[in-house]
């Protein structure tokens, strides 16, 4: 009994390492600084948007302007994956993206949790106010 529960235990750990690779969302560098461009990589690979084109918008996040900025990105497809990149202004403190099917109404969350990045000092530590959001 004690080697089936360890065997369903390691397939349950296999399927969600599998579930947690399948999908990435990557940016570089790894800890911006306000005023850097970022560059990102998504692969829409294990997630509902698998196989499809897909579009995507960045919203800025910038605590010195009321409002939130809206990019729209312009992605390059190479292999499965998608890359683009963010411009950023010293005041930028955080950015999350909308990602979509370009052809269906389909939108990958993330799980629920979205896809974003916060930007950091210079010590690694994030900017003020990139954790209010």
């Amino acid at each position: 009994m004690k080697s089936a529960s360890l065997v369903i235990l390691l397939l349950i750990q296999c399927l969600i390492l599998t579930d947690l690779n399948a999908q990435e969302f990557q940016t570089s560098p790894q800890y911006p600084t306000p005023g850097e461009t970022v560059s990102f990589k998504y692969n829409p690979a294990g997630g509902p948007l698998e196989g499809q084109e897909v579009k995507a918008v960045a919203y800025i996040v910038d605590f010195d302007d009321e409002n939130l900025q809206a990019v729209e990105i312009d992605l390059k497809k190479e292999g499965n994956a998608y890359t683009g990149s963010v411009a950023s202004n010293e005041t930028s403190r955080l950015v999350f993206f909308s990602i979509k099917s370009a052809t269906t109404d389909k939108a990958d969350s993330n799980n629920d949790t979205g896809f974003k990045f916060m930007f950091y000092d210079k010590s690694r530590k994030p900017v003020a106010g990139a954790n209010a959001a």
